[in-house]
């Protein structure tokens, strides 16, 4: 059961349960009426959520696919966060945007603004270092770049900032 859900998730299988017992119930009662509706929606959700939760399982995938593959071929150059939301003093952190310039490999001055999740004390400062692992072959490819703090040397470390 372990297995299973680290692949489909809890609420799939709460669903699907729900959805068997509803089943069962439905089929035993001698007169069902308008009662045969609650198992079909429950394996609709299920299924819904079933088809979500792979989906969102093959994105992820991808992205850090796309992460390995940088860490190894991909080009590290440092850069400056030019824009971050301020975050209020009673705030245990930010899920926002960031924006970082930085120059490539050919000299030429780009920037990146991707989502990322930081806590309070981790939450960089506009003006702080930041490193951008990008494709050299595909340098305007922002979907290829990853923002990481400025002591980042690792898949790990460039993943952190990225939720």
């Amino acid at each position: 059961m372990a297995v299973l859900s680290r692949r489909v998730g809890p609420g799939t299988i709460l669903f699907a349960g729900l959805s068997l017992g509803a089943w069962w119930v439905t089929a035993s009662l001698a007169d069902a009426g308008a009662l045969w509706l609650v198992p079909v929606g429950a394996a609709a959700v299920a299924a819904a959520m079933f088809g979500v939760g792979v989906t969102n399982r093959m994105r992820r995938r991808s992205r850090f696919d796309v992460l390995g593959q940088l860490v190894t071929h991909g080009r590290i150059a440092a850069g400056v966060i030019v824009e971050i939301p301020q975050i209020d003093p009673s705030s245990g952190g930010l899920i926002g945007q960031l924006t970082v310039k930085f120059a490539d490999a050919g000299g030429v001055d780009r920037w990146v603004t991707k989502s990322g999740q930081w806590k309070r004390h981790d939450l960089p400062l506009t003006g702080d270092a930041a490193l951008v692992l990008y494709d050299p072959e595909r340098p305007a490819d922002t979907s290829r770049m990853w923002v990481g703090p400025a002591s980042s040397t690792s898949a790990a470390d460039f993943a952190r900032w990225h939720p």
